[in-house]
């Protein structure tokens, strides 16, 4: 069965790979009606008791019982005693068959706890995938903030589709390669599982070389993977000319829009596993 915007220096361990939230288990709460089905009603009663006993935060479905038997019952002892009043002239044979009806119960009970988690709750889901935005001022979000660049657009559509993401905005206004290489450690802390990298126009705006800023994005990209750090590397011409504001170099809140889920598609479709 298969990704939140926070500040780097979250927790050591990284997951892999994206994974879809996993739902509440009926399964097993199915096979434990067809197996007690079988049994004689008082299973059922002692069902209804121990799924009211188990105080889950969800409530596991009741098993329809007779009404009248499931007000009287409140232990296992109650159940035994109403056993007895149906047979009287067998009660004892009736006691010892109803506490092993009781005890098989308690055993479907306890199997199908361990194998669910408890009756009622949730099974626990996938582990939290943090990501990194490295980059300049497109990253940080220059002349429509942080909350609408693509960083927290990315989170924000990665949740809505289920998805349990932290996407940390490690951009830096006019940073070129050479400063994202120098802040790489501090800027992708232990636990990262993915980097998006957005090298930008400031080298070769602040004069520097095309062969100095394809070297230091290499240097970027191994020195992650080294780490087993996942790296998406984009350049600033997947958003097209008319969605920059009006110095056309930085993009508008609809370009980083389109740039969010352009990444989305990357990030999962990255993230797949493989036959």
């Amino acid at each position: 069965m298969p990704i939140r915007s926070v500040r780097p220096g979250y927790g050591s361990s990284a997951p892999t790979s994206l994974q879809s939230p996993r739902f509440h288990c009926y399964g097993c709460e199915s096979a434990f009606c067809v197996l007690v089905g079988n049994l004689d009603w008082d299973i059922l009663v002692t069902y209804s008791l121990l799924t009211s006993m188990r105080g889950a935060r969800k409530s596991a479905r009741i098993i329809s019982v007779r009404r009248a038997a499931a007000d009287r019952v409140g232990s296992r002892n109650s159940i035994i005693e109403l056993l007895v009043k149906k047979a009287k002239p067998r009660a004892g044979d009736l006691k010892m068959r109803a506490s092993r009806r009781c005890n098989r119960a308690l055993f479907l009970a306890a199997c199908l706890g361990f194998l669910c988690g408890g009756f009622g709750n949730d099974i626990v889901v996938a582990s939290v995938i943090n990501i990194v935005a490295l980059g300049a001022s497109n990253t940080s979000g220059w002349g429509i903030g942080s909350q609408n660049a693509y960083p927290a657009q990315l989170e924000a559509m990665l949740k809505a589709r289920g998805y349990d993401a932290h996407v940390a905005n490690a951009g830096v206004n006019f940073d070129t390669t050479s400063g994202m290489l120098r802040r790489l450690d501090s800027a992708v802390p232990p636990g990262t599982s993915i980097v998006i990298l957005n090298p930008g126009g400031n080298d070769l705006r602040f004069f520097g070389s095309k062969e100095q800023r394809a070297a230091n994005i290499a240097a970027i990209v191994d020195r992650l993977h080294a780490r087993h750090i996942k790296v998406i590397v984009f350049e600033n011409t997947i958003v097209p000319p008319t969605q920059y504001q009006w110095d056309g170099i930085h993009f508008t809140s609809e370009g980083h829009n389109l740039l969010a889920s352009y990444l989305m598609r990357q990030l999962i479709a990255t993230t797949k596993p493989r036959d």
